[in-house]
């Protein structure tokens, strides 16, 4: 538990350390926050749905061709591929761009009808470059149907920055939740290197993309999920 001052409250998280046979998504737990000698309150909460998985490249694409991502090529110790490292990064074309073919993130089962993993629907997706905290808004192309794009991403007098009310995720899922599938996935391509510099970047050099996918706003901020990995720009 945390204070935040700024918000004059206290935040907690929970983070189970036991298997989802113990723990899972639907539970019902209680909080009880006591002092040396009383109980404060106490608090029933309902573990809220969470993700298993990142959104995943399956495939990408610099301009010279796909290229699929062969997971089963490393581990916690050894490999490595593509994107995984600084020193191993994906190498951008001169344009700056990256077409991206990737997997939607996961959650477990949580209804009686349901069963396994499941992908899951209706999320928002989007890409960030570096620590550059800008939308890549309107520097997306080839984009899968199923993506719908928001109409309104940038923030107060068309900025692109975050903290003046731009979207980092402007493509909503219009598939809700289904059993999970590899044949299942989305595509869109993106122009880092001028995302990157219409911020203030240099688009040269590497740097690290975080293919994102956010839920609803919901208080306390959105449930999200990322893939991080390393570009290179020329």
């Amino acid at each position: 538990m945390e204070k935040i001052n700024s918000l004059g409250a206290v935040v907690a998280s929970i983070q189970p350390r036991v298997g989802r046979d113990q723990f899972r998504p639907g539970d019902v737990y209680e909080a009880v926050v006591t002092s040396d000698t009383a109980e404060i309150t106490r608090k029933t909460f309902t573990v809220a749905p969470y993700f298993v998985s990142v959104p995943a490249l399956r495939s990408y694409d610099t301009g010279s061709g796909q290229v699929t991502v062969d997971y089963n090529s490393v581990s916690p110790t050894s490999g490595d591929i593509p994107g995984a490292s600084p020193s191993n990064p994906i190498v951008l074309s001169s344009s700056g761009q990256l077409a991206m073919t990737f997997w939607r993130p996961q959650r477990a089962a949580i209804r009686t009808d349901e069963s396994g993993y499941l992908d899951w629907g209706f999320l928002n997706y989007g890409v960030g470059v570096g620590d550059i905290q800008a939308t890549c808004a309107g520097l997306y192309t080839n984009v899968s149907g199923e993506l719908i794009a928001d109409t309104t991403p940038f923030g107060t007098n068309n900025s692109v920055f975050f903290n003046q009310g731009a979207n980092p995720s402007p493509y909503r899922d219009s598939q809700g939740d289904r059993a999970a599938s590899a044949g299942n996935t989305l595509t869109f391509t993106v122009d880092l290197k001028a995302c990157a510099t219409r911020a203030g970047g240099s688009g040269t050099g590497t740097t690290t993309v975080a293919l994102e996918a956010r839920g609803e706003n919901v208080t306390g901020g959105q449930t999200t999920a990322r893939q991080f990995f390393y570009v290179q720009f020329q």
